[in-house]
C-alpha cells in the first residue's frame, strides 16, 4: 500500500491526487508535481532539519547535445548554482541548440534558414522521474523561450520545473513539431539520452564524493549537511583521486618489446601493461565499536557520481550506527600493474608472465599524513513518530557455534497481488516489502558486530551495509539474542540481557532457548488489516547448521502464508516449525524512547 503524506517542496504541495505512474497523464510544468516513493522514507525538501532536506539545491540548465557510448545524446549540465549534480528540488530548464531542432525536423535542407522561420518550430519534452528503476512520475514541458542571436548560437528552453522529493533519476523524450510545416515532425526516445542521476531522492541516506580538481583534492556531502545517525551513506571516491594520489604518470608501464610496422619499415618499441587501482576504505564510529576493518570499495563504471562508462569510481556503501555522532575515513590505495601481451602482435620481449599482478605504488589518502583521518560530522536523526517497540521471541535449541537469525517482511507474493512490486527492474530488493528496525540491544558481544547496518527486517539475508563479522561469519538476516527465564547453576556466572546482552530476560516468561529480537519497528510499513493491526511476517534462520525453518501453516492470519505472522508493537511468541503463536501487550513503560 502507498502511504501518501501532503508536504510542501517550496512552492509546491504534493498530495496523493498528484501520484502518477507510469501510462498515466503528464503533470504541466508549474502546477502539481508527484510523489515519488513515499513507502521508502518520509521526506521534506526545506524543512530545518539537514537530515531531510538538500541544502541549497540550487537551479541549472541542461544542454542536450551528442555523445558516444552506450546512449546517443546527454543533458550537459551548465549556469548551476552549485556544482556538477542535480539534486531533489533544484529548479531545471532544458534547452536544445536551434540547428539540432531544425535538423531534426528537415535533415534534407542543410541551407541556414532564418532566425524568425527557426523559431516556428518547438519542442515538447516529457521529464520521467523514476526511484530504484521503477518509474513515479512525470512532467511535460514546452518551448518557452529563445536565447541567441545567430543560427548557430540559437537555443530553445523549456519552461522551469523543480525535482519532486523521492526521485533518484530523470529520464527525457523529446518531441519536435513546426509551425510552419505541419507535416514535419521528429522525436528522441528516452532510451537513446542518458538518464540524470538526482541526489536527495532518498534522504536521509546521503552521498559523499573524494574526487580531484585537478591537483586539488575535495570531499563534499552531495546533499549537504552531514550523515544521518541511522541512515546509509553512499561513499565514492575517483580513479583520477587515484591516479592524482600515486601519481600514476610517472610509473613505468613497460612490460617488454614488440615488433611493429611503421612507415619508416618495422621497428622494435616498448609495449605497456595497465595500471589497476584497489581502493580499501577505513571507517570510525564513536559507538563503543572504534575503528571497523578496511572495507573494499567497489569499482563502478558508469557510476552515479560520473554517469560516463569511460569514468570510474569506486563505492562503499555504509551503514551509520543510530547512536553514533561522529564519523572518520581513510582510504588505503593500491596500483597494480597488470600485465597482458595478448593484444600485441608480434612480442619480443616479455618481461614478466602473462596476467602477472605487480605492485607498483601503494599510498594512504589522509588529510595531513599519517595518523590524520576525515572528520565527516554526524547529525541525528529525527524521531520517526511510526517505530514502535517490537519483540519476538522463538524458541528453538541449538548447538555450540550455532546462531539464530531471523528474516521476514511482507511476502514477495501477497505483495505483489496487491501491486506492490519488491524487486528493481534488474531483479534486486528494492526492500518496499522489508520493515525499518533499529535494534536496542547491543550488549551481546556475539551478536553486536552484526547489528550496525542492520536496517531492516527483510527476506534477504546479509544487507550490503552489514559489514560486522562475528565468529567468522558474516549476519545472515537480523541476529537474535539467546534468552531463558531461568539460569542453571551449571552454566556458570548468572547472565543478563540487561546487563551482557544475552540470558535472564524479564519478558521472556516461557522458558529456556528463546531467542529474542528486540527492536524499535516502523509500525507503518507493516500490513494493516480492517482493525487497524500491523502485521509482518518472520521465519528464522539458524547459521552451521538446520538453515532455514520449515514452512508452517499460522492460523487467523491476514493472508494465507507458510510464515510465522507478528504484531508490530507487541510481543510475539512463536516456537520452531510450529504454527502457534502468542500475543502479549507490550508491559507498561517498556515502548519505545
Amino acid at each position: 500500500m502507498l502511504k501518501v503524506k501532503a508536504r510542501r517542496m517550496g512552492a509546491v504541495v504534493i498530495t496523493a491526487s498528484n501520484v502518477l505512474l507510469a501510462g498515466q497523464a503528464a503533470v504541466g510544468c508549474g502546477a502539481s508535481a508527484t510523489e515519488a516513493v513515499a513507502d521508502q522514507h518520509d521526506v521534506e525538501l526545506g524543512s530545518a532539519s539537514s537530515a531531510y532536506s538538500v541544502t541549497d539545491p540550487g537551479s541549472a540548465v541542461l544542454n542536450l547535445t551528442s555523445t558516444w557510448g552506450d546512449y546517443q545524446m546527454e543533458c550537459m549540465l551548465t549556469d548551476s548554482t552549485t556544482d556538477e549534480f542535480v539534486r531533489s528540488g533544484e529548479t531545471l530548464t532544458l534547452s536544445v541548440p536551434a540547428y539540432q531542432l531544425w535538423q531534426a525536423l528537415h535533415p534534407d535542407q542543410w541551407e541556414e534558414p532564418a532566425l524568425d522561420r527557426v523559431m516556428q518550430t518547438k519542442m515538447t519534452v516529457t521529464a520521467l522521474y523514476y526511484q530504484n528503476g521503477a518509474q513515479v512520475g512525470s512532467a511535460t514541458l514546452s518551448t518557452s523561450s529563445w536565447t541567441g542571436d545567430a543560427y548557430w548560437a540559437l537555443y530553445a528552453k523549456t519552461d522551469s520545473f523543480v525535482v519532486p522529493a523521492g526521485v533518484d533519476q530523470i529520464r527525457f523524450a523529446v518531441a519536435y513539431s513546426d509551425g510552419g510545416d505541419a507535416a514535419a515532425t521528429a522525436s528522441v526516445d528516452a532510451s537513446v539520452i542518458r538518464p540524470i542521476a538526482v541526489f536527495g531522492g532518498d534522504l536521509p541516506d546521503k552521498a559523499v564524493l573524494f574526487d580531484s580538481d585537478g591537483p586539488n583534492f575535495r570531499n563534499r556531502v552531495i546533499e549537504g549537511g552531514g550523515p544521518v545517525a541511522g541512515a546509509d551513506v553512499l561513499f565514492g571516491y575517483t580513479e583520477y583521486r587515484a591516479d592524482t594520489l600515486v601519481n600514476a604518470s610517472a610509473i613505468d608501464r613497460t612490460i617488454g618489446k614488440a615488433q611493429t610496422y611503421t612507415r619508416f619499415g618495422q621497428a622494435i618499441q616498448p609495449i605497456y601493461g595497465d595500471l589497476v587501482h584497489e581502493v580499501t576504505m577505513g571507517v570510525y564510529f564513536d559507538d563503543q565499536q572504534g575503528w571497523r576493518s578496511e572495507v573494499e570499495m567497489t569499482p563502478t563504471a558508469a557510476s552515479v557520481f560520473a554517469p560516463e562508462p569511460y569514468r570510474k569510481v569506486f563505492e562503499s556503501k555504509v551503514a551509520v550506527p543510530s547512536q553514533a555522532r561522529k564519523m572518520q575515513v581513510y582510504y588505503h590505495v593500491k596500483t597494480w600493474l597488470v600485465v597482458d601481451y595478448t593484444r600485441y602482435g608480434s612480442v619480443t620481449e616479455q618481461w614478466y608472465q602473462q596476467g602477472q599482478r605487480l605492485l607498483v605504488a601503494e599510498r594512504w589518502d589522509n588529510p595531513q599524513g599519517a595518523g590524520s583521518n576525515f572528520d565527516i560530522g554526524v547529525e541525528g536523526a529525527e524521531a520517526n513518530p511510526n517505530l514502535e517497540r517490537t519483540v519476538v521471541f522463538l524458541k528453538a535449541e541449538t548447538q555450540p557455534g550455532q546462531d539464530m537469525f531471523l528474516r521476514g517482511g511482507i511476502d514477495h507474493d501477497a505483495a505483489a497481488q496487491r501491486g506492490v512490486q519488491c524487486t528493481n527492474g534488474d531483479s534486486t530488493p528494492n526492500y518496499k516489502c522489508a520493515i525499518p528496525i533499529v535494534h536496542r540491544n547491543l550488549k551481546n558481544p556475539t551478536t553486536a558486530p552484526w547489528k550496525p547496518g542492520d536496517r531492516y527486517l527483510d527476506w534477504y539475508g546479509h544487507e550490503p551495509t552489514q559489514l560486522g563479522v562475528s565468529s567468522g561469519l558474516l549476519a545472515q538476516g537480523s541476529p537474535s539474542d539467546w534468552t531463558t527465564n531461568v539460569w542453571p547453576e551449571d552454566y556458570g556466572p548468572q547472565k543478563t540481557v540487561a546487563l551482557d546482552g544475552y540470558g535472564l530476560e524479564p519478558l521472556n516468561t516461557y522458558g529456556m532457548h528463546y531467542w529474542m529480537l528486540d527492536v524499535d519497528m516502523d509500525c507503518s510499513r507493516a500490513y494493516a488489516d480492517s482493525n487497524g493491526n500491523r502485521w509482518f511476517e518472520i521465519k528464522a534462520y539458524i547459521s552451521n547448521g538446520p538453515g532455514w525453518e520449515p514452512d508452517l501453516k499460522q492460523v487467523e492470519t491476514p493472508y494465507p502464508s507458510n510464515n510465522h505472522f507478528g504484531r508490530c508493537g507487541m510481543v510475539n511468541v512463536f516456537e520452531w516449525g510450529s504454527s502457534g503463536v502468542t500475543f502479549v501487550d507490550m508491559p507498561s513503560g517498556n515502548g519505545s524512547p
